[in-house]
């Protein structure tokens, strides 16, 4: 099973647009996204501020029960930034450089949470191995990628999510 929930900071920046939706709500305190855990279930996580359409929803949950073991990244632009990129960044194979991810790109090594599948047994793992530390996007998928020998995960191109918070200036 798959429960689709919103990450919700315990203390949103003021002033700040957010999504207002019927989806449950998992509080989020510093980035530390342990709270998923308690659900019991894989989950498809949509931070506060990350608008989906419900189809494109439904698809990203047709894909990633294909490979329900495993994290799917949803594609998100990064709000804020000089230069539009994609909230996800792959590590060269010799680990000397990191790079962010484009439309040509099938994989990430390292990805935001801001719209995600991730499959409760490796959030287990993951705070198992790492007593004490925050769960993180970053801590997570660095933890994925260099001591789970898992560290492509998947991009599905067929949907985009996207951050609310774009300067709306031309």
């Amino acid at each position: 099973m798959v429960q689709v929930v919103r990450a919700w900071p315990n203390h949103p920046p003021g002033g700040r647009p957010h999504i207002h939706d019927d989806w449950p709500r998992v509080a989020v305190d510093n980035f530390d996204y342990r709270g998923l855990i308690a659900l019991g279930d894989n989950v498809i996580n949509l931070d506060w501020d990350v608008a989906v359409d419900l189809d494109d929803l439904r698809s990203f949950a047709n894909h990633a029960a294909e490979n329900p073991d495993r994290p799917l990244w949803g594609p998100c632009k990064l709000w804020g930034e000089p230069i539009p990129r994609w909230c996800a960044q792959t590590i060269a194979p010799d680990g000397s450089c990191v790079n962010w991810v484009t439309e040509v790109d099938t994989y990430c090594h390292l990805f935001g949470f801001g719209f995600t599948y991730l499959p409760h047994s490796l959030m287990v793992q993951y705070v198992a191995e790492n007593p004490g530390t925050i769960m993180s996007d970053v801590t997570f998928a660095t933890w994925l990628y260099y001591t789970q020998g898992r560290g492509e995960v998947k991009i599905d191109w067929s949907v985009r999510g996207i951050h609310i918070h774009y300067d709306c200036k031309l």
